[in-house]
């Protein structure tokens, strides 16, 4: 287990547990948490969220390994991402023109944005692995199964930011969602190698 603070409340915790259930089959079950208080304060009194830079973001991952044999073994894995927090404050118009110098007044614990600023991602997936042992031949096979559900949505403090942005534009809000199933077969012997993948995709 291993563990870490830091300043503005960060702690970083992670650890795993191995529990052997029988001569052919163990668990491992692997955990991590990281935390952050929001540090900088939103000074926009229109601005709906007050406090950014802060995060909660854990996961946890499950995997069985049946191995009957020396030629013959399978892992099962199961995983789980949950992250919710703020998404980057950017800052625009903080270097002065035609220097390297910060603007005066400058505070990074503070920012003036008028839009929502939130982030959250879940990520939920599994996989097998199944691989054969045949002396001179080794054949794998395996499939796997992700999804990933984003939504990220900012503000540009200080000004409109890149030129191609107009003035009057609201904050920019971003949501992906995918799935993704993945199989895969490989057979390797001592001269060749064969490897056959397929996938397939849905975004929304």
């Amino acid at each position: 287990m291993n563990l870490g603070v830091g300043t503005y409340s960060t702690v970083n915790l992670e650890g795993a547990i191995n529990a052997p259930l029988s001569n052919t089959f163990a668990v491992r079950l692997s955990l991590q948490s990281q935390t952050r208080d929001d540090w900088v304060q939103n000074t926009n009194a229109r601005g709906p969220t007050k406090d950014l830079e802060g995060y909660r973001d854990n996961a946890f991952r499950l995997q069985g390994l049946f191995k009957p044999s020396a030629n013959y073994e399978a892992l099962f894995n199961i995983h789980h991402r949950d992250l919710n927090g703020s998404a980057r404050v950017f800052r625009a118009n903080i270097i002065q023109g035609g220097s390297n110098e910060i603007v005066p007044g400058f505070d990074p614990e503070k920012a003036s944005i008028d839009g929502v600023n939130s982030q959250d991602v879940k990520n939920t997936g599994g996989s097998v692995r199944v691989k054969w042992n045949m002396g001179d031949t080794t054949l794998n096979w395996i499939t796997g199964y992700e999804t990933v559900k984003s939504f990220s949505r900012g503000d540009i403090d200080g000004g409109f930011g890149a030129a191609f942005l107009p003035a009057g534009l609201s904050a920019r809000a971003l949501f992906h969602s995918r799935r993704n199933l993945l199989m895969a077969c490989q057979r390797t012997n001592n001269s060749r190698k064969k490897f056959a993948l397929s996938q397939t995709r849905a975004k929304a």
